[in-house]
């Protein structure tokens, strides 16, 4: 059979980030069988953002999101929806809108369909760098352009310490954002593939409950992996629907693990939730909202450790109940 001939299993998608001259787009091949949930992670870290606000789709006046208690009746699941069944034809366009407040709006074309043998996600081209995270969406990035531009401005001094240093709105370096993302895609398959290995001893997993704090000696003398199972046992009977279970679950267990290891900023983080009116089950998930965005950052390679470090602990001594509840 000749390559041409063979099913299409790859999209060719061009991003494009509206309302921002000169145009920062971005060009990567994702597999046909991703879901949008899926394709948010490679739109993310193709443009540079880091993931710390929510998104959204929008598709032929359908919306498409990540669901939890808080989501509008007619959001359809993210996770649901196949790439295959949106990228039908070359053409077709889904928009794609990235942090509530400064709304960047992003529109995701498809160029190609093609069957390939090629390593994939990946990305193809680009131009310009993304801009920062909470500059105040296309206005206030026209300003932050201006004022960097002009080391004479009242604000560039501030703008400069805001930003942590000299920002270059041209640049965009293709070959760390490839390795960031087979790096990140890497990860991901390996908590995948090492939480299914270990399904088949489900009926064995110790109990947990999420109100309850599990003892920490005993909590610690289990694999990594039977952690992650128990908690998944746990929301599974819960009847909880969550976008990703699995990662879900991952998050959760590190949340656990720092409990158990006595971790200060942790432990009073919790208490502090609970205090606020949030179970411990619920305190857990706000925590873990920090650990996701801490994680993403690491796996970045765009912050120093010890700076990560220090913005997760900041991350936790602001977090309220508040805070979460309306995230």
């Amino acid at each position: 059979m000749k390559i041409n001939q063979m099913e299409n299993n790859a999209v060719t998608l061009r991003i494009e980030l509206c309302h921002i001259k000169p145009t920062i787009w971005r060009q990567v091949r994702v597999p046909l069988d991703y879901t949008l949930g899926d394709l948010h992670t490679v739109i993310q870290i193709a443009m540079g953002w880091q993931n710390s606000h929510l998104h959204m789709y929008k598709y032929q006046g359908e919306l498409f999101g990540m669901i939890d208690e808080d989501s509008p009746e007619d959001l359809v699941d993210e996770y649901d929806v196949f790439l295959e069944d949106l990228f039908t034809t070359k053409g077709k366009k889904i928009q794609y809108t990235y942090d509530f407040g400064d709304d960047w709006e992003h529109i995701v074309t498809c160029q190609e369909l093609l069957h390939t043998t090629e390593q994939l996600p990946v990305i193809l081209k680009g131009k310009n760098a993304c801009p920062p995270e909470d500059c105040g969406g296309e206005p206030g990035y026209c300003q932050l352009l201006e004022v960097m531009a002009d080391p004479k401005h009242p604000e560039y001094e501030s703008m400069r310490e805001w930003l942590g240093g000299l920002y270059d709105p041209k640049l965009f370096d293709l070959e760390e954002a490839n390795a960031v993302l087979q790096e990140t895609m890497e990860q991901l398959d390996e908590l995948y593939d090492d939480f299914e290995a270990g399904l088949d001893g489900f009926e064995d997993l110790p109990v947990y409950d999420a109100l309850e704090a599990p003892a920490s000696d005993q909590w610690l003398e289990l694999d990594e992996q039977d952690r992650i199972l128990a908690i998944e046992a746990f929301h599974d009977a819960c009847e909880e629907e969550l976008p990703d279970t699995k990662m879900h679950s991952i998050i959760h267990a590190i949340v656990e693990n720092q409990l158990a290891e006595n971790l200060l900023e942790t432990h009073r983080t919790l208490k502090r939730l609970m205090d606020e009116g949030l179970d411990r089950h619920n305190a857990i998930h706000a925590i873990g909202s920090a650990v996701a965005q801490h994680m993403f950052e690491l796996m970045g390679n765009t912050t120093k450790p010890k700076e990560a470090n220090a913005k997760y602990s900041k991350m936790l001594n602001d977090l309220t109940a508040d805070k979460w509840l309306k995230t």
